[in-house]
C-alpha cells in the first residue's frame, strides 16, 4: 500500500496555523544542523544577496505542508490561491499551438501549474524520478488530477523525443523547470553574478517546434479572509509571465535571455527560489559533471 495519499489526506485536515508552525521549526533545525540541503540553499541564496534562509526555507516547507489542500481538484480552492499576471499575447498564441514556458523552482510551483492547466489549457511537464517510486507516483496522480501530464526524467527514456512529439501533437503548454540542468546537456549562464548550469530543454524545444517561448516566475504571498478560506490556505501564489521571448538566436542565446528574465524578476523575490541543489558551477563536482555530459554525448550519438 501507498501511504503517501494518505498522509496528504490527513495533513489538509491539519490547521494551516500548525502546519506553517511545523514548516518553520522544521526550517530552523535544518539550518541549524547544517542539512546538506539547507547548506545548499544558502549558498544559493546569499549569491543572490539573501541571508534569511530559514525563512527561504519555511517558504519551501509549506509548499509541501499545503500539498493536502490540492490533492481534491477544486477550480475555485485553486484560483482563490494564485494571482495570475498573463500577457494577452499568450491566449493567442495557445490558440494558435504549443508553447514552450521555462519557469524555475519558484514559490508552489505546482499550484501554479495547477491554474495554468486549468486556466489556460493542458500542461505537459517534465518530473525527476525520485526515490521512493511510491512518493513519485504520488505526486505524478497529484498532478494528473490537475490536468498535468508528467514525463518522468529517468535513465532509457528519451524525454526530449517524447516532449516533441506531444508539442508536434498539440500540447497546449510544455511547461520545464529549467533554473537546473539534470542532464548533462546544461547551458552556462550568468546568473547572479556567478555562473550556472541551467537546462536547455524550454529553448532548444521552442526552436525545434517553432513554438513561442515565456518565462514564469512566482512567489508567496499572504491570503487572508474569504479568499484564504476559500483557498484553504494563508500561503498564496503570485505569478507573472512573460513574454514571448526572442527565439532567433543559438539555443545559448536563447537561454540566456530567459534566464536574464527570471534573474531580474526573482532578485526582489529570491526567499521564493527554492533550490536545494547545487546549481552554481562552483559547487558542482567536476568529474560527475564531467561523466554526465560524456555519458550525454554517447546518448545522443545512439538516439
Amino acid at each position: 500500500m501507498n501511504p503517501y495519499p494518505v498522509a496528504l489526506k490527513i495533513a489538509a485536515k491539519v490547521p494551516s496555523a500548525f502546519r506553517y508552525w511545523a514548516a518553520y521549526g522544521a526550517s530552523r533545525i535544518a539550518v541549524a544542523a547544517r542539512y546538506p540541503g539547507a547548506r545548499q540553499l544558502q549558498t544559493n541564496l546569499a549569491q543572490a544577496g539573501e541571508e534569511d534562509v530559514v525563512g527561504a526555507l519555511a517558504s519551501y516547507y509549506r509548499y509541501f505542508a499545503d500539498l493536502g489542500n490540492f490533492a481534491s481538484p477544486s477550480r475555485l480552492r485553486i484560483d482563490a490561491a494564485v494571482d495570475a499576471k498573463i500577457p494577452a499575447q499568450l491566449y493567442r498564441d495557445l490558440a494558435a499551438g504549443p508553447v514552450c514556458v521555462a519557469l524555475g523552482h519558484t514559490a508552489n510551483w505546482d499550484l501554479v501549474g495547477a491554474w495554468a492547466a486549468q486556466n489556460l489549457a493542458g500542461l505537459t511537464t517534465v518530473a525527476e524520478e525520485v526515490a521512493p517510486k511510491a512518493l513519485f507516483d504520488t505526486f505524478t496522480e497529484l498532478r494528473a488530477r490537475n490536468n498535468m501530464k508528467i514525463i518522468p526524467a529517468k535513465k532509457g527514456n528519451p524525454v526530449f523525443r517524447e516532449l516533441l512529439r506531444q508539442g508536434k501533437e498539440g500540447a497546449g503548454i510544455i511547461a520545464l523547470l529549467a533554473d537546473r540542468d539534470i542532464t548533462g546537456a546544461g547551458i552556462e549562464v550568468d546568473l547572479f553574478g556567478a555562473k550556472a548550469l541551467v537546462a536547455a530543454g524550454p529553448a532548444a524545444l521552442a526552436k525545434k517546434l517553432g513554438a513561442p517561448l515565456y518565462m514564469a516566475a512566482a512567489r508567496d504571498i499572504s491570503l487572508n479572509g474569504a479568499r484564504a478560506k476559500a483557498a484553504g490556505t494563508k500561503n498564496g501564489v503570485e505569478m507573472i509571465v512573460r513574454g514571448p521571448l526572442d527565439t532567433a538566436g543559438t539555443v545559448e542565446q536563447v537561454t540566456a535571455v530567459w534566464v536574464q528574465e527570471f534573474e531580474t524578476m526573482m532578485r526582489p523575490w529570491v526567499k521564493s527560489w527554492h533550490m536545494c541543489q547545487p546549481v552554481f558551477v562552483r559547487d558542482l563536482d567536476p568529474e560527475r559533471l564531467e561523466r554526465s555530459r560524456k555519458k550525454h554525448a554517447q546518448m545522443e550519438q545512439h538516439s
